[in-house]
């Protein structure tokens, strides 16, 4: 059976938490990020680090659910056809693109949601992952996601407490490390350090060699939204299962884990979990009503163009204007003629 030789990194956080930056400096220490990559853009003008294919396999599988990347709903189906397909391309993909690499890197935040639908897969390849996961507090998320794709902020930060807490029980008991944003920004080269310490690998181009290239990419005009640090009394109040976690996860960060922090965690969890199964219906059928919206909008658009082409061809051509105008006389049914 094919495998991988190499490791994979496997970067996880919420949308605009800083998963773009941490593999732009794996990427810098040499691990293989493929061939083709998604491309920069305002919101992200160094790139996204995320492998186009990827990406692509992640939605279809959403879709297939009837979810996207946005989806306040959690998916659920990694059995059955859509989850084989999936993993059938991601397999062929990773062969593909990463057979004699030492170390890559895959990164898209959709897969805080989606490791069991990762996890069998390298198995099989015979590759244990490493995990990254990266911290940036919700108040910025939530700023970064509104400017972005125009989410409001109970949306981002119901998002952020679905990824955060399925990429921390799905890796617990696995190779780890948490990163904070800032820090990031502050001592790439410990990140850095503490990655391959509790990943198990070793960077295949030395920090110091790359530390030109990194201190270039790592400068301060990647990061435009910043909250202090704590939690205004009124953004705690109202989302406490989210301030919660987060300090959780830095604690996590700082101090390691512990049985006290897991117990804890296990509690959020539970907590969420119980709120989802009641409120998941609902839930379910707004994402229905709201891709029904859009699939008549993207209808509606694609008619409007069509009307568009036509009214510039018929202006361009009187001849054709007459015939579409008798034509549809023809259609109504002429006028009987005047006594």
């Amino acid at each position: 059976m094919a495998a991988l030789s190499g490791r994979p990194l496997v970067v996880l956080g919420m949308h605009r938490s800083g998963t773009s930056s941490l593999v732009g400096v794996a990427a810098r220490l040499g691990a293989a990020l493929g061939s083709d990559l998604l491309d920069a853009n305002e919101f992200n003008p160094r790139g996204y680090g995320e492998h186009r294919e990827v990406v692509a396999i992640h939605d279809r599988f959403l879709a297939a659910q009837g979810l996207r990347w946005d989806a306040a709903r959690r998916p659920d189906a990694f059995e059955g056809e859509a989850a084989r397909d999936a993993r059938g391309a991601l397999r062929e993909l990773l062969l593909r693109e990463f057979a004699s690499a030492p170390l890559f890197a895959v990164k898209d935040p959709r897969l805080c949601r989606l490791l069991p639908l990762w996890k069998p897969l390298l198995r099989e390849l015979g590759a244990q992952p490493a995990y990254a996961i990266v911290l940036r507090h919700p108040l910025e998320v939530a700023a970064s996601t509104a400017r972005r794709d125009g989410l409001a902020p109970g949306r981002a930060h119901l998002l952020t407490l679905e990824h955060l807490l399925a990429a921390e029980r799905e890796t617990r008991g696995a190779p780890r490390a948490f990163v904070r944003y800032e820090e990031l920004f502050a001592d790439w080269r410990a990140v850095a350090a503490r990655l391959a310490e509790r990943g198990g690998f070793a960077w295949p181009r030395p920090p110091e060699a790359a530390a030109a290239e990194v201190d270039a990419f790592l400068s301060a005009d990647l990061r435009h939204h910043r909250a202090d640090g704590g939690w205004p009394a009124q953004d705690a109040a109202r989302y406490p299962w989210l301030a919660a976690l987060h300090a959780e996860l830095l604690a996590l960060a700082r101090d390691g884990e512990s049985d006290a922090r897991a117990a804890a965690l296990d509690g959020l969890e539970a907590s969420a979990a119980a709120a989802h199964a009641l409120y998941g219906p609902a839930l379910a059928a707004l994402e229905d009503e709201r891709a029904r919206l859009e699939a008549a909008r993207r209808d509606a658009e694609k008619r409007a163009r069509r009307a568009e082409r036509k009214r510039e061809e018929l202006a361009g051509s009187p001849a054709l204007w007459l015939r579409t105008f008798l034509r549809g006389r023809r259609v109504r049914g002429a006028e009987p003629p005047a006594p």
